[in-house]
């Protein structure tokens, strides 16, 4: 992948295990599909409480995503330690939730 310089309105996510420019990792997938790959990641209850609890993810602002926006998939970043995958998400906690909301009540 080609990285560029970070650029003013950038969207930028801030985590424990590091930052992440979204606005061109987006622009990677765009131009540089190969990089990337699509996979189906099922989402359970435990996920959704996670991100409900220390991501602040909103079930309202979920709700009120479009059906374009939900589709959008979300962008995960792995990273091997050793012998363990760590598997974390960057981008796509409100979409996720939205497609849980469409399965189950969730509160």
């Amino acid at each position: 992948m080609t990285f560029r310089e970070h650029r003013q309105g950038d969207e930028i996510f801030q985590h424990d295990e590091g930052a992440w420019n979204i606005s061109a990792i987006r622009e990677g997938i765009n131009t540089e599909p190969s990089t990337f790959k699509t996979i189906e990641i099922p989402l359970d209850r435990k996920f959704i409480d996670y991100c409900k609890r220390n991501i602040g993810v909103s079930v309202k602002r979920a709700r009120e995503l479009t059906i374009a926006q939900r589709e959008d998939p979300g962008i995960i970043i792995t990273r091997e330690r050793g012998d363990e995958l760590h598997v974390f998400m960057i981008d796509g906690h409100h979409r996720s939730l939205a497609s849980m909301a469409r399965l189950a009540c969730i509160k």
